[in-house]
């Protein structure tokens, strides 16, 4: 069994750190997640938001590691999260479908906001890898660890990026209205001096 664990601060809050971990699929830093079905959502009577999805997913394990479980390196997986708006808590936990027999990979996100600044999000993040009756065992565990560091490397510029992508679209909406409200007094002025003028 391999345990790995990293922690990460987002320069953002929570809210926003949130949302864009709902738009982190697709991306161009992390090809590996090929599809994501949501199966289930709902809203409990606590308010928490709470989601099953199925992930389609690139394994990255060596071709003679596929050939010994039978795979074509795609993988599915189980993600239940849940997001708890009240305590601004974010948590999503993921395991694998396929061949879960003889490889499993447990991973746990949590996100929460930074105990000392409100504007910074942190981010826990850990995987349990564990492989059982198969050759090179602990080959495919220490494989599989090091490809799960790499991903979340990846993982942590996608999210960079897409909240850059959300910051950039609440500028051009805050512009747009801005405009709107603009034109409106515009022609409300318009309005009111043609009307003035008509009553002379």
């Amino acid at each position: 069994m391999k345990i790995w664990s990293k922690e990460h601060i987002f320069d953002n809050p929570w809210e926003l750190v949130a949302r864009a971990q709902w738009r982190k699929y697709p991306n161009k830093f992390n090809q590996a997640v090929e599809g994501i079905d949501v199966v289930d959502r709902r809203i409990d009577e606590k308010g928490v938001l709470k989601t099953h999805r199925l992930l389609s997913t690139k394994w990255g394990i060596p071709g003679w590691a596929t050939k010994i479980v039978g795979s074509d390196g795609i993988g599915h997986a189980s993600e239940h999260s849940t997001v708890d708006p009240k305590n601004k808590t974010m948590e999503l936990k993921t395991r694998n479908l396929t061949f879960c027999n003889m490889i499993t990979i447990d991973e746990t996100l949590v996100y929460s906001p930074h105990p000392e600044d409100k504007n910074k999000t942190c981010l826990k993040q850990e995987a349990v890898i564990n492989v059982k009756g198969i050759p090179f065992g602990s080959y495919i565990e220490s494989f599989v660890c090091d490809n799960i560091s790499k991903n979340a490397s990846k993982g942590r510029e996608a999210m960079d990026h897409v909240i850059n992508v959300i910051q950039m679209e609440t500028r051009d909406l805050q512009l747009r209205a801005q405009q709107a409200m603009e034109t409106i007094n515009l022609n409300f002025e318009a309005m009111e001096s043609n009307n003035l003028s008509f009553e002379v």
